[in-house]
Order: C-alpha cells, then sequence, then structure tokens
C-alpha cells in the first residue's frame, strides 16, 4: 500500500495572535512544538518511510521535532516568546519518525504578500469583499503575493512530482493549511475557495491520503494523537 500522511504544522506564535502567516518566518510555540514530538512517535507507530516539508521556518520545525519524538523536550519550561504552554516534562524518550528528511518550496503556504502579519479585520479593511470570518486563502489576489491561480499551480505541480514517485510506501509531507486544502480539492473535485471556506485543517491534524491507485482521501484532520 502507498499512502501520504499530510500533517499540518505545529501552532505558532502568529496562529496564537491571529495574524495571517504567509511565507512568515514565524516560530513554533511550546505548545506547537509539544503537537510536532506527539505526532513523531504516532507517525513512527504506523511507519512512515520519508519526511518531505515545506521550507518555511514553522514546517522545518516542526518536521525535524518529529523526527526527534520526545526525546527532544528535554525539561522545564520555555520563557522566550516562542514559548506558550511550554514543552511537557512528563512525556519520557520516545523516538520519533526514523526517516529521511528533504525540503521542498511546492509545500509552502501560499504568499500573502502585503497582507502578511496582519491580522483578518485589518486585512478586511484593507481589501473589499474580505469576510474577516473566511479564509483569505479563497480570495483571488492580494497585493505584493502570490494569486490564488499562481498558489494552486504551484502546490498541483508538487503534488503530481510527488504522486510520480511514490512506490509501496508512505509518505509524510509537513506543510500548510492552503496546500492541504488544495490537495484534498485537487482530489476530491472541489475548487479551494469553497473547501478553504468550509474547512480550517488544525495543528498536526493528519490528513492520509491512499495513493495505491487513483488517490483517496481516507481520512482528514485527525488529531486524535494529540489527546
Amino acid at each position: 500500500m502507498s499512502r501520504v500522511l499530510f500533517v499540518r504544522h505545529g501552532e505558532t506564535t502568529w496562529n496564537r495572535e491571529g495574524r495571517i502567516q504567509g511565507w512568515a518566518s514565524t516560530p513554533l510555540t511550546g505548545r506547537g512544538r509539544d503537537q510536532a514530538r506527539e505526532t513523531g512517535v504516532y507517525l513512527r507507530s504506523v511507519g512512515v518511510d520519508r519526511v518531505l516539508s515545506s521550507d518555511l521556518r514553522r514546517t522545518q520545525e516542526t518536521a525535524r521535532l518529529v523526527r526527534e519524538g520526545t526525546r527532544s523536550a528535554g525539561g522545564g519550561r520555555s520563557d522566550g516568546p516562542s514559548g506558550g504552554e511550554s514543552d511537557r516534562q512528563d512525556d519520557g524518550d520516545r523516538p520519533g519518525v526514523d526517516a529521511a528528511l528533504s525540503f521542498e518550496q511546492a509545500w509552502r503556504e501560499r504568499d500573502f504578500g502585503d497582507y502578511q502579519g496582519l491580522d483578518r479585520a485589518a486585512i478586511a479593511d484593507r481589501h473589499e469583499g474580505f469576510d474577516p470570518t473566511g479564509s483569505l486563502v479563497a480570495v483571488e489576489s492580494v497585493p505584493g503575493g502570490e494569486s490564488l491561480d499562481e498558489f494552486c499551480r504551484r502546490v498541483v505541480a508538487g503534488w503530481e512530482s510527488l504522486l510520480a514517485c511514490v512506490e509501496d510506501e508512505t509518505v509524510a509531507v509537513v506543510t500548510h493549511g492552503g496546500p492541504l486544502r488544495t490537495v484534498v480539492a485537487d482530489i476530491t473535485g472541489r475548487d479551494v475557495p469553497t473547501l478553504a471556506r468550509e474547512w480550517s485543517p488544525d495543528n498536526c491534524g493528519v490528513t492520509e491520503v491512499d495513493v495505491s491507485g487513483s488517490p483517496d482521501v481516507v481520512r482528514r484532520d485527525d488529531t486524535s494523537h494529540l489527546a
């Protein structure tokens, strides 16, 4: 069986503050690091042969912690700006995924240009017709960033490239909410804006796609391993 396990990155400081990230270099919070470590322990238990990741800071950090598992937790609270709930001290020595890791730009979030760093209310003041309760991924164009079409073509090209080389293996892809919704839309025949308005992937949620034949979404946004 061949399958791809998509993982959204762990919680970041800007996730917590409600700010749009795009290509910004944002660190994980303490909670985000815990999420990544727990996800690594889970992925090891189901068997992962290799890990691909977006090359942005938050996904790189998540992917590296996925490989380390709770062995990297050390001890004590993180008191820096990326600390948050802090790293747990009682998880024990549980290894993460023992697999090669590589980074690809194809799996980056959409470049939101001038809107990066703003919250949705501020964007609604600048972008006519944007609903601050909705998803910016659904907007056709943003000043200084990628258009929706450019973004979708980039992600789908990366997805098709991955499909072409998956052979009887399980691949984990650490990415972002936008690419996750783009891939699921491509598989299910949905349009990205509609799916983006309906679904906001959770931090470190796992979406499984069976690629043994025609790609099929087996489960979406499973966070049971974080309970």
